[in-house]
């Protein structure tokens, strides 16, 4: 496949290079890598997370990235404290701010959970050491301060200290997943936290609601079985007082299918997060792992099993798709199997979807085998009616000939309008092993034809 080179420079901190293989539907448009690490780092994981904060037209605001593993210097070197990169696409995508805990401490793996929506951005820092106790895990919160400021104006970051949240309990990971919903700060946003190790891996979820400095707690949802609920999380609000929440619960057995999963809808009844429904794949199986990812948009849950298995190829992945019945309630309408596929893609590792944009999903497949073993890949996935008939077409998009290594592209995956940023924090570049990148690949709607190759 030919391949064209457009430029390469260096900018604020990131390396980008610009190609497009040609004749794809979703082509390769650039890579945003990080640039200036000292000489022998490595590991830093750099796309592990990534979260988009976007505009109400649609624009982007900023791309948050995670960096968990980064090493953090405050006069005393910090391996693994972990660092968010805020990247601004004002003049080219260049590093606005880099967040990091106010107290940076070694392992804390600041970064491992990441979202954010209009302006307000949680981290998880699923490995933080409360004082007495070990990876009882933290959740740090910040605002954009410009964000509705006239004009293109940098992000500029601020700690938001009422937001700051500690497990005091040892090896739960208190904030392994986060999500936010809502409006401003200022106006009210929604932020859910999960702990999926809570009560020997039974797994909790929480929620809280901030209004400028008020704060209002909204209570905490419990599994059981050691289903490790809260292992992922998704959230819309469009209001102060309701919102939809969906969390996975990936270890849940299911009849006498261990690791099997499910996930769960949650609402606020009288103020408090109350369970809706219950989703559980099609045939559950061992090793489904179904909720290892969630996603929502206007119409639609998504969940995530990246060991379920595609008839005749094997532990593929998928992604179900679940549709509102009745008065309350979500029913199964279909599974989605990777197309060109194999054994151990690991589809549904992550998955990302927008409620602006109903009916179209990214889900990531860090495991795909393309050129190189475990290159990975992303799969956009979209719904389209055909004489009367739901149907859903596929997109794989990959590094193809682009040069790339075991990468583990589609670890994490945003899903903005006609873009997709992939991370792929196992990639290898000249400073260091596994210090990460994110590809950016964008429709081309010349040659898009909306089925996988």
């Amino acid at each position: 496949m030919f391949v064209h080179l457009r430029m390469c420079f260096f900018s604020m901190g990131l390396a980008l290079v610009t190609a497009s293989p040609a004749n794809a539907a979703w082509p390769y448009e650039q890579s945003i890598a990080l640039a200036g690490l000292a000489s022998g780092t490595n590991g830093w994981g750099f796309g592990k997370t990534v979260a988009a904060d976007v505009r109400a037209d649609g624009r982007i605001r900023a791309l948050y990235v995670g960096a968990p593993n980064a090493t953090v210097v405050d006069g005393t070197s910090h391996p693994g404290a972990g660092l968010v990169y805020v990247l601004s696409p004002i003049g080219g995508w260049h590093v606005a701010a880099r967040l990091s805990a106010p107290t940076p401490q070694d392992g804390a793996h600041f970064g491992a959970a990441l979202d954010a929506h209009e302006g307000v951005v949680a981290v998880g820092a699923p490995d933080y050491d409360y004082p007495g106790h070990h990876d009882s895990g933290a959740l740090h919160v910040f605002q954009d301060a410009t964000r509705d400021a006239p004009g293109d104006v940098e992000p500029l970051l601020q700690s938001y200290a009422p937001g700051f949240r500690v497990s005091q309990q040892d090896d739960v990971h208190f904030a392994s997943s986060v999500a936010v919903g809502g409006s401003t700060l200022a106006n009210g946003a929604w932020i859910a936290s999960g702990t999926p190790d809570e009560y020997d891996g039974d797994g909790c979820v929480r929620i809280d609601y901030h209004a400028g400095a008020t704060h209002t707690y909204g209570g905490a949802a419990c599994g059981t079985g050691g289903g490790k609920l809260g292992a992922s999380l998704a959230l819309y609000s469009d209001s102060q007082t309701f919102y939809v929440l969906v969390a996975g619960a990936p270890a849940m057995v299911q009849g006498a299918q261990a690791l099997a999963g499910e996930a769960y809808v949650y609402v606020p009844i009288d103020g408090t997060i109350t369970k809706l429904d219950t989703l559980k794949a099609d045939s559950p199986g061992f090793l489904d792992a179904f909720g290892g990812a969630v996603a929502l948009d206007a119409t639609h849950i998504y969940v995530g099993g990246p060991g379920r298995v595609k008839s005749g190829v094997g532990r593929t992945g998928s992604v179900s798709v679940f549709a509102p019945s009745g008065l309350v309630g979500w029913s199964l309408d279909t599974e989605l199997f990777p197309g060109s596929s194999a054994a151990g893609d690991l589809c549904g590792t992550a998955l990302s979807a927008r409620h602006e944009a109903d009916g179209v999903v990214a889900m990531g497949c860090p495991g795909h085998d393309g050129l190189i073993d475990n290159e990975g890949a992303v799969r956009v996935l979209q719904e389209f009616d055909f004489l009367g008939t739901s149907v859903w077409s596929q997109d794989r998009l990959d590094m193809s000939d682009v040069p790339h290594g075991a990468d583990d592209l589609g670890r994490d995956v945003a899903l903005v309008g006609d873009r997709v940023y992939a991370g792929a924090p196992a990639h290898d570049d000249a400073i260091g092993m596994n210090n990460g990148i994110v590809r950016v690949f964008a429709t081309d709607r010349i040659f898009r034809d909306g089925f996988d190759a």
